[in-house]
């Protein structure tokens, strides 16, 4: 019996899918690991705003963007013959039970590493771990050990610890921006009658802020704002303000 291309019972393979555009539309190729990883690391992030805020000297900062997510794990190659992977054969040429492990090594360097011709950079990658797929990365970084040699000095056995960093196309990345980012300035259309030291005051409870304010607007004459006037009032100025 067969589910999604693996006979039951055999171990789903992580497959590390290889394309020349960020649309992941061209040029596919794919690199199956020959043992998948024991461990599989995901990190998260945020970075705050150093700013202080305008009106308060007490603060927790509110100004931040998510950080691209990184993967890292560590893939082994194995050219012994002595255990054999379950599943789908291992990316790389195989002889008579054994993995070419130098061939092994430069099929993921191409498809993972090496600047493409056409693009001038390395190429965008998914990673796919049987039935789910995991993320849309890029390779940032990948450190190759060879532990065993065999007497015509071929690699036997290496281990290759790789890092990624998520990617998104440049469309999803602008919905997800606009999305996500905080409102860092507040705009106010100036009505009749209306005074800069007063809508400090409705803004930031500290009608004293306007000369500050009058600054970051480049305003020549705060006294005298035009109805339908925007005024920006920034909730974060530098702490040298």
């Amino acid at each position: 019996m067969s589910i999604g291309g693996l006979q039951t019972g055999e171990l789903a393979k992580l497959y590390i899918n290889s394309y020349e555009d960020e649309a992941l539309s061209a040029g596919g190729k794919t690199y199956s690991v020959y043992y998948n990883p024991t461990t599989f690391t995901t990190t998260y992030g945020v970075t705050y705003s150093p700013d202080k805020p305008i009106a308060r000297e007490n603060y927790e900062p509110k100004g931040h963007k998510f950080n691209p997510v990184t993967y890292a794990f560590e893939l082994m190659l194995d050219g012994t013959g002595a255990s054999q992977p379950s599943g789908h054969a291992p990316t790389g040429t195989v002889t008579d039970g054994k993995l070419d492990v130098d061939g092994a090594i430069k099929e993921f360097l191409t498809l993972c590493y090496k600047v493409e011709g056409a693009t001038h950079r390395p190429r965008f990658l998914t990673l796919t771990w049987g039935t789910a797929m995991l993320a849309n990365v890029v390779l940032t970084g990948v450190t190759i050990t060879k532990d065993l040699f065999s007497s015509s000095g071929s690699t036997l056995r290496a281990k290759l610890a790789c890092s990624f960093r998520e990617f998104k196309d440049g469309a999803s990345a602008k919905a997800e921006e606009r999305l996500s980012s905080p409102d860092l300035t507040h705009t106010r259309i100036v009505q009749q009658g209306d005074r800069l030291p007063y809508m400090c005051e409705q803004i930031y409870g500290n009608a004293d802020l306007y000369l500050q304010v009058a600054r970051f607007n480049n305003l020549g004459n705060y006294r005298n704002l035009q109805p339908g006037q925007a005024i920006h009032f920034p909730p974060l100025v530098s702490s040298s303000k």
